[in-house]
């Protein structure tokens, strides 16, 4: 396919502008003149996409602009063109004409959406061989190391969604894996079989038939029952008869044990009588101790003021008018000032020794308290005792009546073997429906385990069953990957040999990729240099040489569009890129972009289109 002409409208920052181009076109202008718009708008009217995945068509308008056009004019083979018209917000349109004197003639498509300039590839394939994006070879420049041990030609035609999809299987191969160990520990070690729980029904069914057999044994027993002696009320009479009678001589007994009423009244009696004292004793308390508080305030008083007048006697002055006082003045109230002390200390002996009294008294009220507190509960048990003992007196000796009425009708012994036997019957019957019971549980249990384990073994064969195909699905994806890779290896290495055969520069040099390695060497003067050992200018032909065999290998428009490939480079790498592409340019169309003024007198004035 040959690229003919361009026309854009409101794309960008061009509101009209139509380019022409031939087997080599430069567009040469200043930043932001629309170098990478016109490379994005060659793209879009191609095949309706963004050449940048993150963008979208209509991000092309200009901007104010509801949508933007473009028409372009290209041929195929050289005998027939065409003319595809493609708006940012509508129906792409494709016309053709075998003849240039013809009209335009419109061609239907199917699907108008996806309506392309060349079906034959994809926009993604178009985008990695036919497209230069801007500093594409400067980042390979400066990152001569392929990341995550990945090799240039993986780089090239982005194998990451390859790897990612080979990770996805080695992940679902490992989940799977997984998923089956789990199964496999569900799957419980003993599991009863059918012949088990065939044996636990037998043994259901004769526990059964006994239960049975025994019920209507006891159902006749029952309806033969000798009428007017029953000896299960004559056995509950009995057992009356005795607890009443132990009921009664234990009550005897606790009122034997203690004092006599009587007596246990006249002490409670006493004790009351005592107990009055009880608050005149604690008020008599209060009051010593007030008193104790007061005489011992009053000899605190009378000891300072006797130590006062000691002071006073010995300066024979007053201190207050610094009169001249007589010693036996002073003597003589000190002395009298003493015996008040001497009868202040005798009678706070006294009220201390009452007080002590006093509260001895008290707290032998206390245990007095206690003692009353227990007979009181002693009386409280008596009469409660004689209560007991008068209701039960009478009752051992009605009970022992009504026996004697049973024992007179005769018969007992029969009537007794037939209660014991009655008895029998109905210890059999509990037994067996325990039995029953336990048989049954058994059963249920058995068979939820059978049911289980048939779960358990129906997921761990469907786990065995998807951990097979994961294997297959991901060795298949292996082997599909590694034939794709040798495959596209063996194309590029022969595109590689047929691109050198037009170029002077691999005089001296052999471009080869090992097939282990898949990393691409240069031979020269007997020595292998690998990628980061080569020169600036190897590696741009290198570079521009893959780019070139990769559209060979993959596919290509026919046209290579490069969008400012001389960024970054300096004078004498210019003039490489640009002998380069010269030579590129006699077998395929390119159109290439620059704002380097270097490089572009590097070509032809006449091939220069100036923004």
């Amino acid at each position: 396919m040959e690229i003919q002409q361009l026309k854009l409208k409101n794309i960008g920052c061009f509101t009209e502008r139509t380019f022409d181009f031939s087997d080599l076109t430069v567009i040469f202008g200043d930043n932001r003149t629309g170098k990478s718009t016109l490379v994005y708008a060659l793209f879009f009217a191609l095949f309706g996409k963004h050449l940048h995945t993150g963008l979208k068509p209509k991000d092309l308008c200009r901007k104010g602009e509801p949508f933007g056009t473009t028409v372009m004019y290209f041929n195929k083979n050289h005998n027939e063109d065409f003319k595809l018209h493609r708006s940012t917000a509508g129906v792409p349109k494709l016309y053709g004409k075998s003849e240039p004197e013809i009209m335009w003639s419109p061609i239907l498509s199917d699907d108008p959406e996806n309506l392309s300039a060349d079906s034959s590839i994809s926009h993604q394939v178009a985008s990695l061989t036919s497209f230069f994006r801007e500093s594409e070879l400067l980042y390979f420049l400066q990152d001569m190391k392929p990341k995550h041990n990945k090799t240039l030609l993986q780089s090239l035609i982005r194998d990451d969604d390859l790897q990612s999809v080979r990770s996805k299987f080695k992940k679902a191969l490992r989940l799977a894996k997984e998923t089956k160990k789990t199964a496999a520990y569900a799957v419980p070690k003993q599991v009863p079989d059918l012949k088990q729980i065939k044996t636990l029904k037998q043994e259901l069914a004769g526990v059964e038939k006994r239960l049975g057999e025994t019920e209507a044994e006891y159902k006749k027993l029952l309806r033969n029952k000798e009428k007017g002696i029953n000896p299960e009320v004559f056995r509950l009479l009995q057992q009356q008869y005795e607890e009443k009678t132990k009921e009664l001589d234990t009550a005897i007994k606790s009122k034997e044990q203690n004092p006599p009423l009587e007596e246990l009244i006249k002490k409670k009696a006493e004790l009351e009588k005592q107990l009055s004292e009880k608050a005149s004793l604690a008020q008599c308390k209060d009051d010593f101790y007030r008193h104790i508080v007061a005489y011992e305030q009053n000899k605190k008083d009378l000891q300072l003021r006797i130590e006062r007048l000691m002071d006073i006697k010995k300066r024979s002055e007053c201190p207050t008018c610094e009169q001249p006082i007589t010693i036996e003045q002073v003597s003589d109230l000190i002395s009298k000032l003493e015996k008040e002390s001497v009868d202040a200390d005798q009678n706070l002996g006294k009220v201390k020794e009452k007080f002590k009294k006093t509260e001895a008294r008290l707290k032998e009220i206390q245990r007095l308290e206690k003692a009353f507190g227990k007979i009181s509960r002693q009386i409280e048990d008596m009469h409660h005792l004689d209560k007991k003992i008068g209701k039960l007196k009478d009752q051992p000796a009605k009970i022992k009546e009504e026996l004697g009425q049973y024992e007179r009708l005769g018969n007992m012994g029969d009537a007794q073997e037939r209660y014991r036997h009655e008895k029998k019957l109905e210890d059999e019957q509990k037994n067996l429906e325990r039995q029953k019971e336990r048989v049954s549980q058994n059963i249920r249990q058995s068979e939820e385990m059978l049911r289980l384990a048939g779960e358990n073994n129906k997921n761990l064969q469907i786990a065995a069953r998807n951990v097979l195909l994961c294997d297959v699905a991901k060795q298949a994806i292996e082997d599909a990957a590694d034939a794709m890779t040798r495959g596209l290896l063996d194309k590029v290495r022969t595109g590689i040999r047929t691109w050198g055969e037009n170029f002077t520069f691999l005089k001296h040099f052999d471009i080869d990729m090992t097939g282990g390695e898949l990393l691409p060497i240069i031979q020269a003067r007997g020595y292998q240099y690998k990628l980061n050992q080569m020169s600036k200018s190897e590696r741009i032909f290198l570079y521009l040489m893959l780019k070139l065999a990769l559209g060979d290998a993959l596919g290509h428009l026919g046209a290579f569009v490069l969008d400012d490939p001389a960024d970054g480079l300096d004078k004498k790498r210019k003039e490489t890129l640009a002998y380069l592409l010269l030579e590129v340019a006699k077998k395929r169309q390119l159109i290439v972009t620059t704002n380097d003024p270097v490089f572009a007198e590097q070509f032809s004035q006449s091939l220069v289109v100036r923004l």
